[in-house]
């Protein structure tokens, strides 16, 4: 079989990125492709309401759960949740990205305040790891049933990175997910989360260690492959 030399460029530039076979167990809208946007007459920020516009999905601004979503506009130094679609030039994936600010809370005293959006659902009994789209500025964690994951960096693409987790521990169970921005210690205080294409599989995550090894190893392949057709 002839082996052509764009073949072997993409083998030697091979993204680290684990083999995903998906299940969403009882989970739904992990890619934020489904939402009904009905705006909110007199708003003065432009929103809509939150759980048509997330269905699925509960959002928290601190402890108390939002009923207001932003559409295709942030906050500046605000706490909120909100979705970014088409042409709007933050998308990563699809027409739709979910956006999450952390910030000062939008009224009352300056206090800072974490923004949260979160599903409860039962993790596929074949779940491994969790993987997901992001981009943004700040802190964010990853929990589930209260537990931060221990997040690694499987690729950088122009406009992401792809994390991946291991959830092996909760495969089967009734979970309760979270992805939280956290704001900045310093100004500027606002942290500003784009979150895409979350996926369970049934396929470990690589430890930090083998994550090199497969880089070395797929240029040595291209590098030998390249050598050979010289």
């Amino acid at each position: 079989m002839k082996i052509t030399r764009k073949l072997i460029s993409v083998l030697a530039c091979v993204p680290l990125v684990v083999c995903v076979v998906q299940g969403q167990g009882t989970f739904q809208n992990l890619n934020f492709e489904l939402p009904t946007l009905i705006p909110v007459p007199g708003d003065p920020y432009g929103r809509v309401q939150f759980t048509p516009a997330f269905p699925g999905w509960t959002g928290y601004i601190g402890p108390i759960a939002e009923t207001l979503a932003l559409y295709n506009n942030m906050f500046l130094d605000s706490t909120g949740l909100g979705l970014q679609g088409p042409n709007s030039g933050f998308n990563i994936e699809g027409n739709y990205t979910a956006m999450i600010q952390s910030g000062y809370a939008l009224s009352g005293p300056p206090t800072q305040v974490n923004a949260s959006l979160s599903q409860s659902g039962v993790l596929p009994i074949d779940a491994r790891s969790l993987q997901f789209r992001a981009t943004g500025l700040g802190p964010f964690d990853v929990a589930l049933n209260g537990q931060s994951l221990s997040l690694i960096p499987l690729s950088s693409m122009s406009g992401y990175t792809l994390y991946g987790a291991d959830v092996s521990a909760f495969a089967g169970l009734a979970t309760e997910f979270r992805f939280t921005a956290l704001p900045r210690p310093s100004p500027p205080i606002i942290s500003t989360f784009f979150l895409d294409a979350i996926v369970f599989s049934n396929q470990p995550i690589p430890e930090p260690g083998s994550i090199g090894l497969l880089a070395l190893g797929a240029l040595l392949l291209g590098w030998r492959l390249r050598s050979r057709l010289s």
